[in-house]
């Protein structure tokens, strides 16, 4: 044992990066353990055993249209929930989801489906001013949005209302993807089954408000007594502050059993790219401390700490530590992505150079957020400010 006087700099140094190598660490533990007993399993109260089940209004946004549109907006018709309205909002009139939308609600006669063709200008946020029209018509209290490219199973609206107990504002899904044998579709598998699953789940686990809006099941009288769904229309990440605004009132928060399955019709490379360095701009406007940490947060960082703190201490090599290091994150990246997903991981080499890919590349991007304030979202250029309100980007 080091006596106080022989305690050097050092040494404090070292403690500090071992700290901080295991609470990072113990998001892997914590994300796993709280993966498997949450995910994929039954709820103990059916909502559809209910004489009378409540009604859901679920709001869809659409702009533009692609090769599985349809597929995914398909999904909502077919759900097996027996009491609920299907609202699509749409800005353009001349949007080739049109067509798609009134197809399927000629093909899906019983379902209870409304189209909404409306130019709304009344925020910034062009997902609220989509959606206005739609809320202001919703009939029921129980308000459920998710986006465009979202695909859902027969039994999701069920598993999700199911989970909307008492002391419940809000039910929201953790994001995944659909297989798409590509390198970008591995590498969005990679990312959301891995690093962004990994910290979701672990920040849900302790109660801290991380919701997607990809997909949010909420109370709309929450929303109404603070002004409504515009209140939020200065935001580009209108669901962080839509989940404060309910958290903060003393309403607690449920994760679907279900993920939420992204379902876009292309992928690429450059587009995930680009969403990484956007969603990291928000992060660090919103929660600019939290941000600073990210970085540490990563494999190749957070190793490179880890393997100094032990090295000083053990006189283990350094290159031996950092290398199972590397070797266990992989181990516990791949046993996180094979609970979210619900089929069995695929056997390919795409996985592995995709993971590498993604670690390789996730300070840079980091970095690239770092340089600018400025977001592209929807085709407009914003400029976020600190604190998370957002104003349309003038050179």
């Amino acid at each position: 044992m080091l006596l106080e006087s022989e305690i050097t700099g050092y040494d404090v140094l070292a403690v500090v990066c071992m700290g901080l190598w295991s609470y990072f660490i113990s998001f892997h533990l914590v994300a796993l353990g709280y993966g498997k007993y949450i995910l994929y399993r039954k709820s103990q109260s059916e909502p559809e055993e209910l004489a009378d089940v409540p009604g859901v209004s679920i709001l869809k946004p659409l702009v533009g249209g692609d090769a599985n549109l349809s597929h995914n907006l398909a999904s909502y018709f077919e759900l097996t929930y027996s009491r609920y309205e299907l609202f699509f909002c749409i800005q353009n009139p001349e949007d080739p989801a049109i067509e798609i939308v009134n197809l399927l609600i000629k093909q899906y006669p019983n379902v209870k489906a409304r189209l909404f063709i409306e130019t709304v200008d009344t925020c910034l946020n062009p997902k609220i001013n989509n959606l206005l029209p739609g809320y202001a018509a919703a009939q029921y209290d129980l308000l459920w949005i998710t986006d465009s490219n979202i695909k859902v199973t027969p039994n999701t609206l069920t598993d999700m209302v199911a989970r909307m107990t008492e002391n419940v504002g809000m039910v929201h899904q953790l994001p995944y993807t659909t297989h798409i044998d590509s390198l970008a579709g591995y590498l969005d598998k990679i990312h959301f089954g891995g690093a962004h699953g990994r910290v979701y789940l672990t920040t849900n686990a302790c109660g801290v408000n991380c919701a997607s809006g990809m997909s949010c099941l909420f109370r709309k009288h929450l929303l109404d007594e603070v002004g409504g769904l515009e209140t939020f229309g200065c935001y580009i990440a209108e669901d962080f502050f839509l989940a404060k605004s309910i958290y903060d009132r003393g309403w607690k928060f449920a994760l679907g059993n279900e993920p939420c399955f992204q379902n876009p019709g292309k992928r690429s490379v450059q587009n995930y790219v680009a969403r990484m360095i956007r969603w990291s701009r928000l992060r660090m406007a919103m929660i600019p401390l939290i941000s600073a940490f990210e970085p540490i947060s990563e494999c190749i960082v957070c190793g490179l700490i880890g393997a100094y703190g032990i090295n000083h201490f053990a006189k283990i090599g350094f290159g031996t530590i950092y290398g199972i290091h590397i070797g266990c994150w992989f181990l516990f990246d791949m046993m996180l992505l094979k609970l979210i997903q619900p089929t069995p991981i695929e056997v390919s080499w795409k996985i592995p150079l995709m993971w590498i890919f993604r670690e390789c590349i996730s300070i840079w991007i980091y970095i690239r957020a770092l340089s600018s304030r400025t977001v592209i979202w929807k085709n407009q250029k914003y400029r976020v400010l600190y604190g998370g309100k957002a104003e349309p980007y003038v050179k």
